[in-house]
């Protein structure tokens, strides 16, 4: 998306984001360390519960949990000012085309994304396969 918008390929005049705030950013954290730790997201999640496993089973207990927390909590974090814009409203790393803002680092978003991209793919591949350190099961013959 970053290299088409750079090559003028794709016009992104259409995309917009959020008001950044500091809980949006923790909550993002703590849902990104539950994908992980649960093996699947959301919608697989169900999926797999409805399979009968007992791991996708908490894990939809847990974003139901969660969820039910969120909406009775809501009232209360708004109320402390938690909720205020961060950084200005500033909402992206890099600057988009025709945003009132100039992101968190005054780049343009291609860089920063591009960047975190090759961040990304770069511990995909440092990553261990098994982290038990348990042989691969062997496929029946």
């Amino acid at each position: 998306m970053f290299l088409g918008q750079m090559a003028g390929l794709v016009d992104v005049g259409h995309m917009s984001g959020i008001t950044a705030y500091v809980v949006v950013f923790i909550g993002g954290v703590l849902l990104g360390i539950d994908w992980a730790l649960a093996g699947c997201f959301p919608g697989t999640g169900l999926s797999t519960a409805a399979t009968g496993r007992r791991d996708a089973l908490a894990f939809t207990a847990g974003e139901l949990l969660g969820a039910a927390a969120h909406m009775a909590t809501y009232p209360s974090v708004k109320s402390t000012g938690e909720l205020d814009a961060f950084a200005d409203g500033s909402n992206t790393l890099g600057a988009m085309p025709g945003a009132k803002y100039e992101g968190l680092t005054g780049l343009p978003g291609d860089i920063p994304g591009i960047a975190l991209g090759a961040v990304f793919i770069v511990v995909a591949f440092l990553l261990p396969e098994r982290i038990t350190g348990a042989p691969d099961p062997v496929a029946a013959e």
